[in-house]
């Protein structure tokens, strides 16, 4: 069975849509360019963690959503082993919450 990943963010998306980087970091931590916009995108295997950084956009009085997504280029592991980035986007396969 393949692994499924989770992305826990601020934008309302469809299926097949993509995440990108190149966007606006998170209030609570990202790697970013110059510009101040972020490196990577980021997803877990955990859905909890994904819902817990929906959380934390929902306590900045956002809307926020979670979504199983599909990587389009290499992960790369980001602190735990359930969490990655990546420079290339995640593909939302569906809308979880």
């Amino acid at each position: 069975m393949m692994a499924r990943y989770y992305h826990g963010g601020r934008a309302a998306l469809a299926p097949g849509q993509l995440i990108k980087p190149g966007q606006r970091p998170n209030p609570w931590g990202d790697t970013f360019d110059s510009r101040g916009r972020s490196l990577y995108v980021y997803c877990t295997t955990d859905r909890g963690t994904a819902e817990s950084y929906a959380t934390a956009v929902r306590k900045t009085g956002r809307r926020a959503h979670v979504y199983e997504v599909r990587p389009t280029g290499q992960l790369l592991p980001d602190g735990s082993s359930r969490d990655f980035k990546s420079s290339a986007p995640l593909e939302v396969v569906r809308r979880v919450n």
